[in-house]
Parts: structure tokens; C-alpha cells; sequence
């Protein structure tokens, strides 16, 4: 059981890189506010499905503790060396569209 949630903190952590990385391609303040209300949704509703079939739904403290510890520790490993990919994801897409702009003017 704490396995599960441990592996749901880690993935909080992973998408939360991913919407980050989005965030950063689209700069729109309107597409990153929807982005963030997507993501807390999609926490929320992952660590409810789990208590239910856990738990029958009930709220404990430390189911919550173990997804934050699965988080914290995702933010201390993977997150630093996914940030790196990401920045060389980002620069590479923005230079392409700047490419891109650059060839529609010609």
C-alpha cells in the first residue's frame, strides 16, 4: 500500500516537470494558469482514487506524508537531471520556431 502511494509522489513530480516544460514553451499566462488547475485536479482526483481502493476514501495523514515523501524525493533525484533535458528541449523548440519565423519572411 505505502509502495503505491510512494510511486504516486514520484509521478506528481513527474508531471509536474512536464507542465513546467509546457509552461515554458507556451509563456501565456492564461495557458499556464489552465495547465496548473489541470495538473491539482489530476493530483487530487490520483490520490482519492487511491484511498478508495485503499482505504474505502477515508483521509489519513499519512498516506499523504508518503506521497509527499515520494514527491520530495523525486524534486532531490530525477527532477535535476530531467530539468537539464528540458532546458535542451525548450532551447531547441524555441530556435526551431525561430527558424520558422525567420523562413515565413522570406
Amino acid at each position: 500500500m505505502f509502495p503505491h502511494f510512494l510511486a504516486l509522489g514520484i509521478l506528481w513530480g513527474f508531471v509536474y516537470d512536464v507542465v513546467t516544460l509546457l509552461g515554458k514553451i507556451f509563456r501565456l499566462r492564461v495557458v499556464v494558469f489552465f495547465l496548473d488547475v489541470i495538473m491539482m485536479v489530476l493530483f487530487a482526483l490520483s490520490f482519492f482514487s487511491l484511498l478508495i481502493g485503499y482505504n474505502e476514501g477515508q483521509i489519513r495523514v499519512l498516506y499523504l506524508a508518503v506521497s509527499v515523501a515520494g514527491l520530495v524525493a523525486y524534486m532531490l533525484s530525477i527532477h535535476k537531471i530531467l530539468v537539464q533535458v528540458f532546458e535542451k528541449i525548450t532551447k531547441v523548440i524555441k530556435n526551431s520556431a525561430k527558424t520558422l519565423k525567420k523562413s515565413k519572411k522570406s
